[in-house]
């Protein structure tokens, strides 16, 4: 995870070096249009991950092999669905609807050929990689993110002394990494789980169960479609390619928070719906409390010092010093937070399958950003108010996550999580806050300050945290790694 977003953050600075200011808010528009279909794929991953996981759960590798044959076949058809859409109503937006300048409508337009290619094989994969996932199979998945990470930092270097048009050469590029990541997972996953991964005419009940499932769960992530990349069209439209460029920026915050949290929920959900299938609820009940706090932390830790340091991150990171992109940047933390800690509470419905009411209840609220947004750019608000309305509908739409999870998961009471992570984080929140901001006002604005700043906060947060967000069990099983740790290094040492 830190490996690749290192590597993450430092391309996109060679991206935007290499690309310039105006061709990096053309390619973040029309990536922006095929992300938009890419929430079929994050969907239809989570279901078969879903049905994979029960499947371990039961022992069951006959039925593993159904759902696989089910989910591929879904997917190919699906992937031709896509294309069809793509060349058609994605065509008519790119070419009449956006800004975008007309010397670079033809460099534009072989961009999207090959984010719908690239869209395509990413797609098609799914079936693969989620039986890696299910399995728990996190160093093959490591393996191929860090791989993936590296070859997209070389293709930014070789953006840099390339000679072509420079937008065209990023998406052949990207293009070309999707193949290689296409071949390496399925590669890896009939390798590995050749028995479970056997392809049969599907039958349609199985297609159909997966359908409608996924159905559910593409209706909540069509909200997050919206407020990611609808609202970025509508910005374009309203602004211009300059405060496009400079919301693209602010979303790359976004992203590493996203890409860190997923991670971890990698290694996450399998257990977790495993537990459910298993009926071992205070197991299940002991991740989804730990895990708030894991993903909470840990992002304090990173966010904090960025929050208060943006502009020396931001001029170190990418040479930009603009008052308004160290503003979206800011408030995009803080919604990448609230939205992080949605993520436990959705496996936990994704285990019990009550997608579609849980879905229907929460993102009402988020798909009202789209045209509260589109409101106020209408009435003269600046651009950074769709930020405000992201962090505020976030906040009622967790509160109504909470209200569902427990009326569909009676194991959890709101008490309990008041009591062992909202309170406690608020509490904690504030008093890093107040620690950070005085001394990142006495620490001079360089990244070795924000190096230390950031070591500083750490210190502060896991003290804090320990003394006051630890429960007993949690404490013991922290000394008991500890001792395990510092045993391997003796028997090392000798």
């Amino acid at each position: 995870m830190i490996i690749v977003m290192c590597i993450n953050l430092y391309t996109v600075r060679l991206v935007l070096l290499g690309l310039g200011i105006r061709d990096y808010g053309i390619f973040d528009v029309i990536a922006g249009l095929i992300t938009t279909l890419m929430s079929l794929s994050s969907v239809l991953s989570s279901s078969t991950q879903r049905y994979y996981a029960i499947c371990l759960g039961e022992s069951n590798d006959r039925y593993f092999s159904t759902i696989f044959s089910a989910s591929l076949t879904i997917h190919i058809i699906l992937s031709i669905l896509v294309i069809l859409l793509g060349e058609t109503i994605g065509l008519w937006i790119l070419k009449t609807q956006l800004i975008i300048p007309q010397d670079r409508m033809n460099a534009a337009s072989w961009v999207y050929q090959f984010s719908i290619l690239s869209f395509v094989l990413t797609f098609l994969h799914i079936p693969y990689s989620a039986a890696i996932i299910a399995h728990e199979n996190m160093k093959v998945f490591a393996v191929i993110s860090i791989i993936e990470s590296i070859l997209k930092l070389v293709a930014a270097l070789l953006l840099l002394v390339s000679k072509t048009d420079k937008l065209v050469f990023y998406g052949l590029s990207l293009f070309l990494l999707s193949g290689f990541v296409f071949s390496f997972y399925i590669f890896f996953a009939k390798r590995i789980y050749k028995n479970q991964l056997l392809f049969n005419l599907p039958k349609a009940k199985t297609i159909k169960q997966i359908l409608s499932f996924s159905g559910w769960t593409l209706f909540g992530s069509t909200a997050s479609v919206g407020i990611g990349q609808v609202v970025t069209i509508i910005t374009n439209v309203f602004f211009g390619p300059l405060i496009s460029s400079a919301r693209a920026i602010s979303l790359q915050f976004n992203l590493v928070v996203t890409s860190l949290t997923a991670s971890f929920l990698m290694s996450l959900r399998p257990p977790m719906i495993k537990s459910y299938a298993e009926g071992s609820y205070s197991l299940l009940d002991s991740m989804f409390y730990l895990s708030n706090k894991i993903i909470y932390y840990s992002l304090l830790i990173i966010c904090m010092p960025v929050f208060f340091e943006m502009q020396t991150v931001l001029s170190f990171w990418l040479n930009v010093n603009d008052s308004q992109v160290v503003l979206f940047s800011r408030l995009i933390l803080i919604y990448a937070i609230i939205m992080a800690l949605n993520n436990p509470i959705s496996i936990i419905i994704q285990a019990v399958g009550r997608v579609k009411e849980y879905h229907i209840a929460v993102e009402f609220f988020m798909l009202l950003v789209v045209p509260v947004t589109y409101l106020f750019f209408k009435l003269g608000f600046p651009a950074y108010s769709t930020y405000i309305v992201l962090i505020v509908a976030s906040i009622l739409a967790h509160v109504i996550r909470l209200i569902s999870l427990k009326k569909f998961y009676t194991s959890y009471t709101h008490s309990e999580y008041l009591k062992s992570f909202a309170i406690p984080a608020v509490f904690i929140t504030v008093l890093t806050g107040i620690a950070v901001y005085y001394l990142s006002k006495l620490l001079c604005g360089s990244m070795f300050c924000f190096a230390l700043l950031v070591i500083i906060t750490m210190v502060i947060v896991l003290l804090l945290v320990y003394f006051l967000n630890v429960n007993a069990e949690e404490k013991k099983v922290f000394r008991n790694f500890l001792n395990v740790k510092l045993l391997k290094k003796s028997v090392n040492d000798r």
